[in-house]
């Protein structure tokens, strides 16, 4: 790059304020296996959902790359100087960024107002003439700039949480399949307006809160988080699966350490020395005895939409912290029964769906539907529901699970990710054939 640059413009991407976390990434630290993985990624779906969410801040909107001919565009600060930042993103679709590949992104910059920081962001190899006509435009311009490749986007995926350094693998909600888990974890936007909204309750004592977001969009990681703000001496998390504690259990290891996270399925441990104790509401239930009111100082609650069952009333009923966190996606129940009322009335925060897309924080998504010869005229209905076991053995049957991997398998077809969506009974049945896609 230096071939190209007047000193004084050039920024090595680390010297960035919001990207310094990779200085903890060595680049002897990155394995070729990680450098395919950044070369797999695609720029639309990934690459710039990853630095969104790096780059987030509740006092700016970033403009998605729709909106200004492919070019994310989002305010940061460089070099001490807070201005307005044009990101050119190249992944997978470009293996060889040749001067075509970026003409009218390039022509593009000179038409953003106020440009202050230019970057290029490939993970394939950029030939000279088009990071010629890159830095040309931007020394033109007199904005700094950067260019990222496969090597800075691996350092600065790993550095925030997103790639596993060990296998490469993308890490999904906190930790990798192989037991990694990143010791820096970024808050985006909803979080963070989360995480205020909590601190302002405090400051007002308020004993209880309800945070409702869409799934994805971070829950857990603010309830950690506000934990330790909130300087709680023994902390108790409640879900209703061991599934939701794994994810929990890795986003508490993050910030109070592993040494102070217990999760227990013994109720003889349910009183124990650790700072947070994570159990299920099956086992807190049939111990209640066990606890003592004043036992646990932050109780959080997770799918609080469960909170109105008689198992969860009586939890609230013996224990009384000092403040109880409350999180769910969706506050409305189908018997209408009003769980805000267990939080006395506070929600805190509530950002649906469509919000988590619109800021970057969670992917868009199309839905297939797939049409199927069942007669359901057949199945028993009380006039609310069909029969479970009734359209358990009309549904749950191999040919059919075989037709719906067998579209999932056409769909997903040269597509970065594509999410399945089934009931837990029945993912529980196609597991196998599932893991073999």
């Amino acid at each position: 790059m230096s071939d190209y640059a007047m000193a004084s413009l050039l920024v090595p991407f680390d010297e960035i304020d919001a990207f310094r976390e990779s200085k903890h990434v060595q680049s002897a630290e990155i394995s070729d296996a990680l450098i395919d993985a950044v070369r797999s990624l695609d720029e639309r779906e990934e690459f710039e959902p990853f630095i969104r969410a790096i780059l987030s801040d509740s006092s700016d909107t970033p403009h998605g790359p729709a909106e200004i001919a492919d070019i994310l565009t989002h305010k940061l600060i460089v070099k001490g100087q807070s201005g307005l930042a044009a990101f050119i993103l190249k992944g997978k679709s470009s293996k060889t960024v040749r001067p075509k590949h970026v003409a009218h992104q390039i022509y593009r910059l000179e038409k953003i107002a106020g440009l202050r920081y230019a970057a290029l962001a490939a993970s394939g190899t950029v030939l000279d003439a088009a990071k010629e006509q890159f830095v040309a435009t931007a020394e033109r311009l007199g904005a700094k700039y950067s260019i990222f490749d496969a090597m800075d986007l691996a350092r600065l995926f790993v550095a925030y949480g997103f790639l596993c350094p060990r296998d490469a693998r993308r890490i999904i909600a906190g930790r990798c399949r192989c037991g990694y888990s990143p010791s820096y974890r970024i808050l985006n936007i909803l979080q963070q307006e989360a995480l205020r909204e909590l601190k302002d309750a405090h400051s007002l004592e308020h004993s209880a809160g309800l945070v409702v977001l869409p799934p994805g969009s971070g829950k857990t990681r603010i309830a950690a988080q506000d934990a330790k703000a909130f300087k709680a001496k023994s902390v108790l998390y409640v879900a209703h699966t061991d599934e939701i504690l794994d994810g929990a259990e890795s986003e508490f290891d993050a910030v109070f350490r592993k040494s102070a996270v217990f999760r227990t399925s013994n109720a003889s441990n349910l009183l124990n020395s650790s700072k947070v104790t994570l159990a299920t509401i099956q086992l807190l239930s049939t111990n209640l005895t066990r606890l003592r009111s004043d036992a646990f100082d932050y109780i959080i609650i997770d799918e609080f939409h469960h909170a109105a069952a008689s198992t969860y009333r009586r939890l609230l009923r013996q224990l009384r912290p000092d403040f109880l966190l409350g999180l769910t996606a969706t506050p409305f129940r189908g018997d209408r029964q009003n769980i805000v009322e267990l939080c006395g009335g506070n929600i805190l925060i509530e950002f649906e769906l469509r919000t988590g897309i619109e800021s970057g924080i969670l992917s868009p998504y199309h839905y297939f539907g797939c049409f199927d010869d069942v007669d359901y005229s057949k199945f028993s209905h009380n006039g609310t529901s069909y029969n479970i076991r009734d359209l358990e053995k009309a549904l749950i049957v191999p040919e059919r699970d075989e037709a719906i991997a067998k579209q999932w398998r056409k769909l997903a077809e040269d597509k970065p990710t594509l999410a399945f969506c089934c009931s837990h009974k029945h993912a529980e049945r196609m597991r196998i054939n599932l893991s073999e896609l």
